[in-house]
């Protein structure tokens, strides 16, 4: 069974909706709601926000957690935003790795789900994963708007050699399907592996499209992109 597919509506609602996100919690006798200014919610890590959203909504169901998780990051995605709101070019060409890196990570949740068998924790860790995005995406904001950027050096060099070797690596993989857990008919065998073959086409393509958008040159903003693809979010799993 093909997993919903969940990271690139989070993406896309944190790009393109101006709403505010409301969190909430039913319960027998009220609604318990936490929506403090992003300029607060920021100056907590997402772990720190996270308990404390947990401790104003006494919710630390999974649910809860993922909000907290979203929540955060979209005040963090506002903050890039607004970063970037005198660069339009510039704007226009992190959005693009933006969504590119979101696809790369949904593609990679996706094949992970299916060699273990699916479960829960795919769609969760995916939700909480959004401040790590976003904090990758204010880095990469820090590097292309000052000289740091366009750094190069030995060093640098040795670190994008090893983390695209990592990456392709794992691309070459997972062109093989591995064995899936659950599987119990040939019908079943032969569906996952359709979406396997699917989900690996889709990984391979969003690595290419993000090389082919930071180019060739090697410096700190290209090492920055590709080492966070190289650890990914499942990447241990494949």
């Amino acid at each position: 069974m093909q997993m919903k597919k969940t990271l690139l509506a989070v993406a896309s609602f944190a790009l393109f909706s101006a709403a505010a996100l409301t969190v909430s919690r039913v319960s027998a006798q009220e609604i318990v709601s936490f929506e403090p200014p992003c300029s607060e919610a920021l100056k907590r890590s997402p772990a720190a926000f996270s308990d404390l959203f947990v401790a104003k909504t006494s919710d630390g169901s999974e649910v809860g957690l993922d909000q907290a998780a979203t929540y955060w990051a979209n005040c963090q995605h506002d903050a890039n935003l607004v970063s970037l709101k005198a660069l339009p070019a510039l704007k226009a060409r992190l959005t693009n790795v933006y969504l590119l890196e979101w696809k790369f990570i949904d593609a990679e949740t996706e094949l992970a789900a299916l060699v273990s068998g699916g479960g829960t924790m795919y769609p969760h860790g995916a939700a909480r994963f959004g401040p790590t995005v976003e904090l990758h995406m204010g880095k990469l904001i820090a590097l292309t708007t000052s000289k740091a950027g366009a750094a190069q050096s030995a060093a640098i060099n040795a670190r994008y050699a090893t983390a695209k070797r990592t990456l392709e690596a794992r691309l070459k993989r997972v062109q093989t399907p591995k064995p899936f857990v659950d599987t119990y008919s040939k019908a079943e065998s032969d569906a996952k592996r359709k979406d396997w073959l699917e989900f690996a086409k889709d990984y391979n393509q969003a690595y290419l499209n993000i090389r082919k958008t930071i180019g060739s040159r090697v410096d700190a903003t290209s090492l920055v992109i590709l080492e966070f693809l190289a650890k990914g979010l499942w990447a241990e799993e494949l």
